[in-house]
């Protein structure tokens, strides 16, 4: 009776753990490809926003005037009876005062080491930029993270008129669709002649300025090279400085006024938006996922892209299962203060080079706890970005039904 119950758990076993297997990576398929779906969705979306805004009479008229009011802003709104230089400096100081104590203090909030010297980048700044950021930054008495919230600085220049008639338009446009930011750029200059964030990139040149170098730079020079209006140019996340090294995406199309092009209009994509989808507003459980079950994005040099499940559900087990399989102490420095993996939490596994390299596919593979997984994976379809997706479960979890069955089996063999 043994030798007979116990052949039969074996091919029982057997053949339910085939039929799991099989169960469980139709699901898996059935999620990646759902949540694939929904994020190349997503950025469709969003492209088609960047088109239209650019092309929209509102934001053509806004290029216009905000980068002829910027010129001349400096010497409209320096009192006529100051001298410039003297003004000029009196506006760098409190600029530096700024950057070295609202800025930096909350650069450490967010950072686990100390940022660079923000003065000398206040030194750096070109006087347009000055006068714009000691208006619209040193004297906004809002929070660090809501400058946005005044509808206009204090002087009569012509910016100020333009700004007053336009930026709770363009912010409500920025709040509806989950952005962090918007950009009006200068074509000729490059120069940010307008955002609704007012960060410490207002008023600097993308084309020689601090952040030139930066995502957004790069973001802006692409879109501005264009030929074709309907461009649309994405640029992947990275950290960036004026948002206190998080990660910042950004989506950019040129701006023409009838032929002529006169400008670049900016987003800041967000990662709150992604990481509900990935997430599922974090109902894992409400998506097949189970207890462990989880779908994420990688990047092409295999970081994450939307935060991980474990992160979000315990993050002192999640640091230290990362910790335990070798991860770098800055690297987790670094997702410890910045509460997230994005950018920082790097997967490097048969199934993550896969999808990277765009196979569709699905194995059972180790992940960063050194758990045994099932893992589907595919390339992401999104011009512009080269992305992963892989959804997975443990396999101690997929496959439970089948070792349950196979105790009943035996249990019930024994006399």
């Amino acid at each position: 009776v043994l030798i007979t119950g116990g052949l039969v758990a074996w091919i029982a076993n057997s053949i339910g753990e085939a039929s799991v297997e099989s169960q469980e990576k139709a699901q898996l398929i059935s999620l990646r490809d759902s949540r694939k779906q929904q994020i190349e969705d997503y950025f469709r979306q969003i492209s088609r926003q960047s088109q239209n805004y650019a092309n929209n009479k509102m934001i053509i008229d806004a290029m216009n005037d905000f980068r002829l009011a910027f010129s001349d802003f400096l010497e409209q709104s320096v009192p006529k009876r100051q001298a410039q230089a003297a003004t000029l400096g009196e506006y760098r100081a409190q600029l530096s005062d700024y950057y070295s104590d609202g800025f930096a203090h909350e650069y450490d909030n967010r950072n686990p080491v100390a940022g660079p010297d923000m003065t000398e980048y206040a030194r750096k700044l070109g006087d347009d930029a000055v006068a714009l950021q000691y208006h619209y930054i040193a004297l906004n008495e809002n929070p660090v993270d809501y400058k946005d919230e005044m509808e206009a600085a204090e002087d009569n220049s012509d910016y100020t008129r333009i700004h007053r008639k336009y930026h709770k338009y363009i912010r409500d446009f920025m709040a509806k669709f989950g952005y962090y930011d918007v950009y009006l750029v200068d074509s000729s200059s490059g120069e940010i002649v307008y955002s609704v964030s007012k960060k410490i990139d207002l008023g600097t040149s993308l084309i020689d300025g601090p952040f030139a170098k930066s995502g957004i730079g790069a973001a802006f020079r692409a879109a501005n090279a264009a030929t074709v209006q309907d461009t649309v140019v994405l640029e992947d996340f990275s950290p960036y400085l004026p948002l206190y090294n998080d990660q910042a995406g950004f989506i950019a199309s040129p701006i023409y006024d009838e032929k002529k092009k006169i400008g670049v209009l900016i987003f800041q994509m967000p990662t709150d938006r992604i990481n509900d989808i990935m997430t599922n507003e974090g109902s894992w459980d409400m998506s097949c996922l189970g207890d462990t079950g989880e779908i994420y994005l990688l990047a092409g040099d295999f970081t994450a892209r939307n935060d991980r499940r474990l992160l979000l559900q315990n993050k002192d087990e999640y640091l230290a299962s990362l910790k335990k399989g070798g991860t770098d102490a800055a690297i987790l420095d670094t997702i410890a203060k910045k509460h997230t993996s994005i950018g920082a939490h790097k997967v490097e596994n048969t199934a993550a080079h896969a999808a990277i390299d765009g196979v569709y596919g699905v194995s059972v593979i180790k992940d960063f706890r050194g758990e045994e997984v099932l893992s589907a994976y595919a390339p992401l379809n999104v011009a512009g970005l080269k992305w992963g997706i892989l959804a997975q479960i443990d396999t101690r979890e997929a496959y439970a039904p089948v070792r349950a069955l196979t105790a009943g089996i035996v249990k019930g063999a024994v006399p």
